[in-house]
């Protein structure tokens, strides 16, 4: 009867820690994806912000064109109602002059002005007295006619004027008739220059909007990277970190490459007397000096546990970070190490883990964020590629003195509800799904009585995640 109670609340307790399990896994792949649709947000923004550059440039152009065109228009028109008018004016003046050449006096005596028409009365007058025949203010019937008939032509309502008066109204009326219609070619010019520049000053205006926002989007972007990399470089120098590069090969006297120590394989024998392979041939796993100031990265955050060094082909595709154990899985997906909001986050255990001791788990389990400048655990996407793993193959934990050594057997991608996830798992499930879905044929097998590491990261979908385990080979005090 107590077994079964035991049983009953042993059941109730894992489907409790399941559920809870699983919502805190939703989370995070909540937050991982809405981390995915602010970098793509920010990216769509820097290209909406460039087509609506170009296109407001486009716009300005076509404005600047639509007003040259105007301008031409206007121009044209202008120098076409000047020519007609003075044409015309010489056409009236060649018709409105008198058919029979006046004398000289007349010529003299002859003004335009109304007032000084007594004037040439009197002098008309003085000589008729001394017999001098003058027709200033009699013209002859041809006379009469002729500016009767440009009178008439011109505007059909005035009856009496004299040639310079007809002259000078009929000009007048042809160059306004003439210039009249350069109005309304103005006002378009004004009110297609207003509307132009309304659109430009529209179009500018979206266009300064849409790019300070990728503007702004970039900057925060940027800006996290950069601090995030400062912040765990400027760790690295003041927690003492000290690493020997890793000796991949071994040198000759005469200069010639040859490959590292390997180790026999292993071979047991069972009652029918065949020889089995219990543990394939293996390199020799080289040691290297790894030291680290503990102590300082306790006081800068209570939550560290160990310090990950993986090598790679330079210092800069090497990982190297202090690794925290937090008490859900969440808070270090948007906070690094020194508890600074950042979407870098931190390198973290699984919160499952063993506080006591973290790496004596059959599965122990870390993660973090894959960055696009390959920080974080960006770089484990190399090792995509066998030839990669199977040169930078070992991983280095420094953990309360001692240095523990795992070397990378397989490398898959997985949806987030493996076996591996969990440090708690059953070591057979584990070892089935990672027998089942490795990339790397090597050869390598591995027991219940292993250690092993699984380090997990993002993929591009922000749902899968790439997985990559390791065996532990070595543990030694530096």
């Amino acid at each position: 009867m107590a077994e079964k109670k035991k049983k009953a609340i042993k059941k109730s307790l894992v489907e409790k820690y399941a559920g809870q399990i699983d919502d805190r896994a939703k989370s995070a792949r909540e937050a991982e994806e809405a981390a995915r649709a602010r970098e793509a947000a920010a990216r769509e923004a820097e290209e909406a912000a460039k087509r609506a550059r170009s296109e407001a440039l486009a716009a300005l152009d076509e404005a600047r064109r639509e007003r040259e065109r105007m301008l031409i228009e206007l121009a044209a028109a202008k120098g076409a109602a000047v020519k007609e008018a003075a044409e015309a004016a010489t056409a009236s003046a060649e018709k409105a002059a008198p058919v029979t050449a006046p004398t000289e006096e007349a010529v003299v005596s002859e003004e335009p002005a109304p007032a000084e028409e007594p004037a040439v009365a009197e002098e008309t007058a003085a000589a008729g007295e001394t017999g001098t025949e003058l027709s200033v203010t009699e013209p002859t019937q041809v006379e009469a006619a002729a500016s009767t008939e440009v009178i008439e032509t011109v505007s059909g309502e005035i009856v009496e004027a004299s040639s310079a008066e007809i002259v000078e109204a009929t000009s007048s009326e042809i160059v306004e008739a003439n210039t009249a219609p350069a109005a309304p070619v103005r006002e378009r010019l004004r009110g297609g220059a207003l509307f132009s520049e309304i659109i430009r000053k529209i179009v500018f205006c979206v266009a300064l909007g849409a790019f300070v926002y990728a503007g702004t989007g970039l900057a925060i972007y940027g800006w996290g990277y950069y601090s995030s990399g400062k912040e765990y470089r400027d760790m690295e120098k003041e927690g003492g970190v000290v690493i020997e590069p890793l000796p991949i090969a071994t040198t000759a006297a005469n200069g010639e490459t040859q490959p590292v120590e390997t180790i026999p394989a292993e071979t047991e024998t069972d009652e029918s007397g065949e020889s089995h392979v219990v543990r394939p041939a293996r390199d020799v796993v080289p040691r290297i000096k790894f030291s680290v100031d503990e102590e300082y990265f306790k006081s800068v955050n209570s939550d560290y546990v160990c310090y990950l060094y993986i090598p790679g082909a330079s210092d800069d595709t090497s990982i190297k970070y202090p690794v925290v154990l937090g008490e859900d899985n969440e808070h270090y997906l948007r906070y690094t190490y020194r508890n600074t909001e950042n979407m870098a986050g931190a390198i973290c255990f699984d919160f499952r883990t063993k506080r006591d001791d973290p790496l004596g788990s059959f599965n122990s389990v870390i993660w973090g964020h894959d960055r696009k400048d390959g920080s974080m655990f960006g770089g484990l996407l190399r090792y995509k590629d066998y030839i990669y793993g199977g040169t930078y193959k070992y991983i280095y934990i420094y953990m309360r003195g001692e240095i523990y050594v795992y070397e990378i057997f397989s490398f898959f991608r997985s949806t987030p509800y493996g076996p591996y996830f969990s440090p708690t798992s059953k070591p057979a499930d584990i070892i089935e799904k990672i027998t089942e879905m490795n990339q790397y044929k090597n050869g390598v097998t591995i027991t219940e009585e292993d250690k092993i590491l699984t380090l997990y990261t993002c993929t591009e979908d922000a749902v899968d995640r790439y997985i990559l385990s390791a065996i532990l080979r070595d543990r030694y005090t530096p």
